[in-house]
């Protein structure tokens, strides 16, 4: 499929969804974070230690994570009639708090379904930065790793909702949401209501966890933990072709979307990886921070997904969502208008 092809079935497919009567539901479940973000300046360096000192201007908190996903579709959801629900643990912290009051006031149309766990630990990630992008340091507030704790079970109420999604997305930071078993049950319940299952995977969890889903979304590093050798920071269509269809086979998907950075996306899905593979390259634009890509990626693609829209199609234009949210500093999204401008820049 030439590019030129491609984006004129994009811009297509945004035109379309946009017409659309039907109404799917998009269910997302993950960790929770508050992205906290202190701007401020720096003049001088501290005479108590070799360190700047950052006189702080503002102070911006954002949803994360899984909330994040949750965000980017409540933003495209402006221009499309689709449902989104989110499932969580929440605690009696600030960082729980705090999560519940953004999802209110950012994601207004969407159904949360949190369940209480008066342990929980909410995660705060507090980035200081200097100027408009320049971060100086992250501090991160949540559980010690040893005190992690695990959701133990899909709860019930979870699955009762779930069963009636279009698509479900799994989000995966490692933060205690995402268990072995409860994966387990969503694998299952996936196939078992024939629901596509789309996993952003993290590096820090067992590969064997997400056996069975439809669908992983890894960036390079999670891509060599899940096949178990370099891919050379992804630099070859080759060598990542042969990765994806590892990581098919190896656990018994349907398709992988590796994200490649500065070097695009490569998708391989069908019969352990082999009925359709593409590449593209990313869209060329100045890159200023890339915190949530993932989260953009996922959610456009898990969204252009429910609406019927062919995986190549839906993987270009989340890359072109991903390449507008990089564009800008912090936890940002992208909205559709955004995303067609970006991909009719495209000759």
């Amino acid at each position: 499929m030439d590019l030129l092809t491609l984006k004129n079935q994009a811009l297509e497919a945004i035109h379309k969804v946009k017409a659309y009567t039907k109404k799917p539901s998009v269910g997302v479940v993950g960790d929770m974070a508050v992205d906290r973000f202190v701007f401020g300046n720096v003049d001088r360096i501290s005479p108590e230690a070799p360190v700047p000192v950052l006189l702080v201007e503002k102070c911006e908190d954002k949803a994360g994570c899984s909330a994040n996903v949750v965000r980017n579709l409540s933003h495209l959801s402006q221009h499309i009639s689709f449902q989104t629900h989110i499932y969580g643990f929440i605690g009696e912290d600030e960082g729980s708090a705090c999560i519940q009051s953004l999802l209110k006031e950012t994601c207004a149309n969407a159904q949360n379904h949190f369940q209480k766990d008066v342990h929980w630990v909410t995660p705060i990630k507090s980035r200081y930065i200097a100027g408009s992008q320049h971060q100086l340091l992250r501090v991160d507030h949540e559980h010690a790793a040893e005190k992690k704790r695990y959701a133990q079970n899909l709860p019930s109420a979870w699955r009762e909702s779930l069963s009636q999604s279009s698509l479900m997305i799994a989000q995966d930071y490692s933060k205690g949401t995402l268990s072995e078993n409860l994966l387990k049950e969503l694998v299952e319940l996936s196939r078992s209501k024939k629901i596509p299952l789309f996993v952003d995977p993290n590096r820090n969890t067992s590969p064997n966890w997400y056996r069975g889903a439809t669908l992983l979304t890894p960036n390079i590093d999670e891509a060599e933990r899940l096949c178990g050798f370099s891919l050379m920071r992804g630099q070859s269509d080759d060598l990542v072709v042969k990765a994806a269809q590892k990581i098919c086979k190896d656990y018994d998907l349907e398709g992988v979307l590796l994200t490649r950075g500065k070097h695009g996306m490569t998708g391989v899905f069908g019969k352990q990886g082999t009925e359709l593979v593409f590449t593209f390259p990313s869209f060329a634009r100045e890159v200023y921070d890339v915190t949530g890509a993932g989260d953009t990626v996922i959610a456009t693609l898990g969204l252009f997904s429910s609406f019927g829209i062919e995986l190549p199609i839906a993987a270009y234009i989340a890359n072109a969502a991903a390449s507008v949210v990089v564009s800008k500093v912090g936890t940002a999204v992208a909205s559709l208008d955004e995303i067609s401008s970006v991909i009719e820049q495209i000759h």
